[in-house]
Protein backbone atom coordinates (compact mmCIF):
# COMPACT_ATOMS: atom_id res chain seq x y z
CA UNK A 1 0.00 0.00 0.00
CA UNK A 2 0.94 3.78 -0.39
CA UNK A 3 0.20 7.42 0.37
CA UNK A 4 -1.36 9.51 -2.91
CA UNK A 5 -3.55 12.97 -3.17
CA UNK A 6 -6.46 12.05 -3.94
CA UNK A 7 -8.21 14.72 -6.77
CA UNK A 8 -12.10 15.07 -6.59
CA UNK A 9 -14.64 13.16 -9.04
CA UNK A 10 -17.25 13.89 -11.42
CA UNK A 11 -20.34 15.44 -9.87
CA UNK A 12 -19.11 18.15 -7.38
CA UNK A 13 -17.22 15.58 -5.01
CA UNK A 14 -14.13 16.30 -3.10
CA UNK A 15 -10.92 15.17 -2.24
CA UNK A 16 -9.05 13.19 0.24
CA UNK A 17 -5.41 13.61 1.16
CA UNK A 18 -3.04 10.90 2.33
CA UNK A 19 -5.50 7.88 1.63
CA UNK A 20 -4.48 3.88 1.66
CA UNK A 21 -4.66 2.85 -1.24
CA UNK A 22 -4.98 -1.16 -2.20
CA UNK A 23 -4.25 -2.59 -5.51
CA UNK A 24 -6.61 -5.19 -6.79
CA UNK A 25 -5.27 -8.03 -7.67
CA UNK A 26 -4.46 -9.05 -11.31
CA UNK A 27 -5.54 -5.74 -12.79
CA UNK A 28 -3.12 -3.32 -11.65
CA UNK A 29 -5.98 -0.98 -10.79
CA UNK A 30 -5.98 1.29 -7.02
CA UNK A 31 -8.63 1.88 -5.23
CA UNK A 32 -9.45 3.34 -2.09
CA UNK A 33 -10.42 1.06 0.78
CA UNK A 34 -12.88 3.32 2.99
CA UNK A 35 -12.37 1.18 5.82
CA UNK A 36 -9.08 2.58 5.88
CA UNK A 37 -9.61 6.10 5.24
CA UNK A 38 -8.21 9.05 7.37
CA UNK A 39 -11.22 10.54 8.20
CA UNK A 40 -9.96 13.32 10.47
CA UNK A 41 -8.22 14.94 7.17
CA UNK A 42 -10.83 15.04 4.89
CA UNK A 43 -12.50 17.50 3.14
CA UNK A 44 -16.02 17.84 3.53
CA UNK A 45 -18.81 20.01 1.75
CA UNK A 46 -18.64 23.85 2.62
CA UNK A 47 -22.86 23.84 2.96
CA UNK A 48 -22.85 21.63 5.67
CA UNK A 49 -21.32 24.76 8.00
CA UNK A 50 -22.41 27.76 5.45
CA UNK A 51 -19.19 27.74 3.70
CA UNK A 52 -18.78 29.17 0.00
CA UNK A 53 -15.92 26.15 -0.63
CA UNK A 54 -15.65 22.50 0.46
CA UNK A 55 -13.66 22.30 4.29
CA UNK A 56 -10.67 20.97 4.29
CA UNK A 57 -10.45 19.02 8.09
CA UNK A 58 -6.92 18.54 9.90
CA UNK A 59 -7.13 16.33 12.99
CA UNK A 60 -10.94 16.42 12.56
CA UNK A 61 -11.32 20.22 12.53
CA UNK A 62 -11.60 23.23 10.59
CA UNK A 63 -12.35 27.30 11.08
CA UNK A 64 -13.95 28.80 8.22
CA UNK A 65 -15.83 31.87 7.22
CA UNK A 66 -19.36 31.15 6.91
CA UNK A 67 -22.85 32.92 5.88
CA UNK A 68 -25.53 31.14 7.50
CA UNK A 69 -24.77 32.75 10.86
CA UNK A 70 -23.40 36.35 10.14
CA UNK A 71 -23.41 37.11 14.23
CA UNK A 72 -20.49 34.30 13.91
CA UNK A 73 -17.57 35.83 12.09
CA UNK A 74 -15.57 32.20 12.75
CA UNK A 75 -17.45 28.57 12.29
CA UNK A 76 -15.58 25.62 13.79
CA UNK A 77 -15.88 22.74 11.98
CA UNK A 78 -15.84 19.31 14.43
CA UNK A 79 -15.99 15.95 12.55
CA UNK A 80 -16.17 12.11 14.15
CA UNK A 81 -16.56 12.55 17.42
CA UNK A 82 -18.91 9.35 17.10
CA UNK A 83 -17.82 6.41 14.94
CA UNK A 84 -17.96 6.57 11.14
CA UNK A 85 -21.13 4.28 10.09
CA UNK A 86 -20.46 1.64 7.13
CA UNK A 87 -22.84 0.22 5.04
CA UNK A 88 -23.58 -0.69 1.20
CA UNK A 89 -26.29 1.95 0.13
CA UNK A 90 -25.78 1.10 -3.84
CA UNK A 91 -25.89 -2.80 -3.07
CA UNK A 92 -22.69 -3.06 -5.36
CA UNK A 93 -18.69 -3.07 -4.02
CA UNK A 94 -17.65 -1.47 -1.22
CA UNK A 95 -19.39 0.30 1.85
CA UNK A 96 -20.80 3.99 1.81
CA UNK A 97 -19.61 6.03 4.64
CA UNK A 98 -21.29 8.04 6.98
CA UNK A 99 -19.18 11.11 8.64
CA UNK A 100 -20.37 13.16 11.58
CA UNK A 101 -20.02 17.01 11.15
CA UNK A 102 -20.74 19.79 13.57
CA UNK A 103 -20.77 23.69 13.43
CA UNK A 104 -20.33 25.64 16.48
CA UNK A 105 -19.06 29.01 17.72
CA UNK A 106 -15.49 28.17 19.06
CA UNK A 107 -17.14 27.96 22.73
CA UNK A 108 -16.35 24.89 23.71
CA UNK A 109 -19.85 23.99 24.92
CA UNK A 110 -22.90 22.01 23.73
CA UNK A 111 -24.51 25.29 24.49
CA UNK A 112 -22.37 26.48 21.34
CA UNK A 113 -23.22 24.30 18.66
CA UNK A 114 -25.23 25.45 15.38
CA UNK A 115 -25.99 22.61 13.17
CA UNK A 116 -25.54 18.89 12.95
CA UNK A 117 -25.05 16.53 9.71
CA UNK A 118 -24.03 13.61 8.32
CA UNK A 119 -21.61 13.12 5.08
CA UNK A 120 -22.13 10.20 3.90
CA UNK A 121 -19.28 8.95 1.00
CA UNK A 122 -18.47 6.86 -1.71
CA UNK A 123 -15.41 5.73 -3.45
CA UNK A 124 -14.98 5.82 -7.13
CA UNK A 125 -11.54 4.25 -8.17
CA UNK A 126 -8.86 6.64 -6.85
CA UNK A 127 -11.06 8.76 -5.56
CA UNK A 128 -13.26 10.01 -2.83
CA UNK A 129 -16.61 11.30 -3.24
CA UNK A 130 -19.41 12.80 -1.62
CA UNK A 131 -23.05 11.10 -2.39
CA UNK A 132 -25.21 13.79 0.33
CA UNK A 133 -25.48 15.18 3.42
CA UNK A 134 -28.10 14.30 5.82
CA UNK A 135 -29.49 17.04 7.85
CA UNK A 136 -32.19 17.08 10.29
CA UNK A 137 -35.64 17.61 8.81
CA UNK A 138 -37.60 17.98 12.00
CA UNK A 139 -38.35 21.87 12.24
CA UNK A 140 -36.11 23.38 14.69
CA UNK A 141 -37.64 26.38 17.13
CA UNK A 142 -36.11 29.51 17.65
CA UNK A 143 -33.67 29.62 20.92
CA UNK A 144 -33.44 25.95 20.81
CA UNK A 145 -30.28 23.67 20.53
CA UNK A 146 -29.89 22.16 17.19
CA UNK A 147 -30.88 18.75 16.13
CA UNK A 148 -28.93 15.78 16.79
CA UNK A 149 -28.36 13.11 13.83
CA UNK A 150 -27.39 9.97 13.52
CA UNK A 151 -27.76 7.39 11.06
CA UNK A 152 -27.74 3.73 9.73
CA UNK A 153 -26.93 2.80 6.12
CA UNK A 154 -28.54 0.21 4.72
CA UNK A 155 -29.22 -1.11 0.42
CA UNK A 156 -31.10 2.07 -1.02
CA UNK A 157 -31.46 4.18 2.50
CA UNK A 158 -30.31 6.00 4.85
CA UNK A 159 -32.39 6.11 7.96
CA UNK A 160 -32.20 9.09 10.06
CA UNK A 161 -32.45 9.27 13.49
CA UNK A 162 -33.56 13.31 14.77
CA UNK A 163 -32.86 14.13 18.53
CA UNK A 164 -34.40 17.03 19.32
CA UNK A 165 -34.71 19.63 22.08
CA UNK A 166 -38.21 20.48 23.59
CA UNK A 167 -38.96 23.72 25.99
CA UNK A 168 -37.78 21.88 28.98
CA UNK A 169 -35.10 19.69 28.06
CA UNK A 170 -31.64 20.19 29.09
CA UNK A 171 -28.27 20.67 27.47
CA UNK A 172 -27.69 17.21 28.05
CA UNK A 173 -30.90 15.40 27.09
CA UNK A 174 -32.93 16.06 23.84
CA UNK A 175 -35.81 14.25 24.60
CA UNK A 176 -37.92 14.75 20.98
CA UNK A 177 -37.49 11.60 18.46
CA UNK A 178 -37.99 11.51 14.60
CA UNK A 179 -37.03 9.30 11.85
CA UNK A 180 -36.32 10.47 8.43
CA UNK A 181 -35.77 7.78 5.54
CA UNK A 182 -33.59 9.31 2.59
CA UNK A 183 -34.35 7.31 -0.66
CA UNK A 184 -31.01 6.57 -2.48
CA UNK A 185 -31.79 6.53 -6.37
CA UNK A 186 -30.00 7.47 -9.49
CA UNK A 187 -26.94 8.41 -7.43
CA UNK A 188 -28.84 11.14 -5.15
CA UNK A 189 -30.23 11.05 -2.13
CA UNK A 190 -33.62 12.40 -0.92
CA UNK A 191 -35.64 13.13 2.32
CA UNK A 192 -38.86 11.45 2.64
CA UNK A 193 -41.15 13.06 5.36
CA UNK A 194 -39.84 13.53 8.49
CA UNK A 195 -42.07 11.37 11.33
CA UNK A 196 -41.85 12.16 15.11
CA UNK A 197 -41.51 8.67 16.98
CA UNK A 198 -41.80 10.51 20.17
CA UNK A 199 -42.72 14.03 21.48
CA UNK A 200 -40.32 16.28 23.63
CA UNK A 201 -40.85 15.89 27.74
CA UNK A 202 -43.33 18.52 29.04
Amino acid sequence: MRRVRCRSVAGGVLILAGALLVTGFGFGVSTIDIHKVDWANVSVPGSVCGATHSIQLHKGRAVVHSRRWPSVPRVTVDAGWNPVVYGNLDGVGQDEAALVVGCNNGGGTADGYLAYAQVIFTTAGKSLGVIGVVTPKQPRKANRLPTLVTVKIRRGKVIAREAWYGPNDGTCCPSGRTTTVWTYAHGTLRAGKPKVTHAPSR
